[in-house]
């Protein structure tokens, strides 16, 4: 359990490390360019949702969320670079049964990021917080990719306030060995000379992309 919990952290903290970094001039291009091409479409793919949405302050972050229907609770939690409308082919069908909440994460869609650090415990309170204002009950936490990451760590430490727990296809539940065969054209990618772009890239991401793609490396040379 200790090892899940860690594997989980490094995946939340890396990720909310690199969207801090990067947050502050998504802010310069949207000022500039006004209504950005993402909120367009966030706001075409909400129109054709049966849910309403409003924002709440949640452990200090402005954020975004999407609520609908009537019965058993159920929380959607999206993957990275998304929104809470990307649960948009389930929503209709949910809705149906069950009060469907869904956020746009911290620093994802609408949903702003804190002053301070993007951190698991932030993260863990700011859960803790939208379950409280949104849900009557312990609610179905449902995580996709990275939000299954936060959906598992949460649930590691307060299953207390949860019914159960659905991860779908969830980061951090183990380390992976990438394929040689993907990894090459990653690590080639971001070889000596695009050096500039791999420092916008975890320092572990990197390590265990570059692992494999040596050994492939010296594999391909030996054929020789």
């Amino acid at each position: 359990m200790q090892q899940a919990r860690l594997l989980l952290s490094v995946v939340i903290d890396e990720f909310a490390g690199r969207r801090e970094a990067t947050m502050s001039s998504r802010r310069e291009v949207e000022e500039r360019d006004g209504r950005s091409a993402d909120h367009n479409t966030r706001e075409r793919m909400l129109a054709e949702l049966p849910v309403t949405e409003r924002r709440l302050q949640l452990a200090g972050i402005s954020s975004a969320v999407l609520e609908g229907g009537d019965g058993p609770p159920v929380l959607l939690l999206h993957g990275p670079g998304e929104f809470a409308a990307l649960w948009g082919r389930v929503i209709p069908d949910l809705v149906t049964t069950h009060r469907v909440v869904a956020p746009d994460l911290p620093g994802h869609g609408a949903t702003g990021l804190p002053d301070g650090p993007l951190d698991h415990d932030r993260v863990r309170t700011w859960i803790g917080e939208l379950i409280e204002r949104t849900c009557a009950s312990p609610p179905a936490l449902v995580g996709h990719l990275l939000g299954g990451a936060i959906a598992a760590r949460f649930a590691s430490e307060r299953r207390d306030q949860l019914s159960r727990l659905v991860l779908v296809d969830s980061f951090g539940l183990s380390w992976n060995r990438t394929s040689p065969r993907f990894a090459l054209p990653f690590v080639g990618l971001y070889s000596p000379a695009n050096r500039t772009d791999t420092a916008s890239l975890p320092g572990a991401v990197l390590r265990r992309f570059r692992r494999p793609a040596r050994a492939a490396g010296r594999a391909l040379r030996a054929d020789r």
